[in-house]
C-alpha cells in the first residue's frame, strides 16, 4: 500500500466513444486489487452527453427526494454509501473527495481536457490524432500495432505489462 507518497495517484483513460475505457478500467481494478488487496480504488466518470445522470431509481426514496428539490441526497447502509449532489462537481474537487476517503488511485474516465496524467485508447490508427490534442500523456492503448515517440504503447489486451505501468507509476 502507499505509504511514502501522496495519495491518490490519478490516472486518466481517454479515447473516442467505443474505444475500451469503461471496460478497460474495470480490469484494472481488479488487477490491481489482486497484486494488492489493500488498494483502494477510485473512479470518477464523465458523462460528456449533456443529457443528466441517474443513479437511484425512481420511486425509491432517494430519487424522490431530488425530485422535490433537494440539494443533496445520501443513502447508507451496512455495506455502502452513496451521495447525490444535484449540480456538477469539478474533477479536482472529487479526486480530493476520494483522496479524503483514502485512494490509493484515482481512475478518470474521460475530461479529456483536464491535466492529470493521461492513458489514451485508439480503437483506429486514425484515432492517432486525438494524442495531438490532449497533455500530459503518458501512454498509449491501441486495438492495432502502433508506435508513438516518446510514449509506451500497450496492446489492448495486454494487461499484465499496463497492470506492471501503473504500479510502477506509483514510486
Amino acid at each position: 500500500m502507499l505509504t511514502s507518497r501522496k495519495r491518490p495517484m490519478v490516472m486518466q483513460f481517454v479515447g473516442y466513444a467505443n474505444s475500451g475505457k469503461t471496460t478497460l478500467i474495470g480490469e484494472l481494478i481488479s488487477r490491481l486489487q489482486h497484486a494488492d488487496p489493500k488498494l483502494r480504488i477510485g473512479v470518477i466518470k464523465h458523462e460528456g452527453g449533456g443529457h443528466g445522470i441517474a443513479i437511484d431509481q425512481p420511486d425509491k426514496d432517494t430519487w424522490k427526494y431530488r425530485e422535490k428539490g433537494a440539494d443533496f441526497v445520501a443513502i447508507t447502509s451496512f455495506s455502502q454509501t452513496a451521495f447525490i449532489e444535484q449540480r456538477p462537481v469539478s474533477l479536482g474537487a472529487l479526486v480530493e473527495r476520494m483522496r479524503e476517503s483514502g485512494a490509493d488511485y484515482v481512475f478518470v474516465e474521460g475530461f479529456k481536457q483536464e491535466s492529470y496524467p493521461k492513458i489514451v485508447l485508439l480503437r483506429d490508427p486514425r484515432d492517432r490524432e486525438l494524442i495531438g490534442q490532449l497533455s500530459n500523456v503518458r501512454a498509449i492503448v491501441s486495438w492495432t500495432p502502433i508506435s508513438v515517440d516518446g510514449l509506451p504503447v500497450f496492446a489492448i489486451d495486454d494487461l499484465d505489462r499496463l497492470t506492471a505501468f501503473l504500479l510502477d507509476s506509483q514510486s
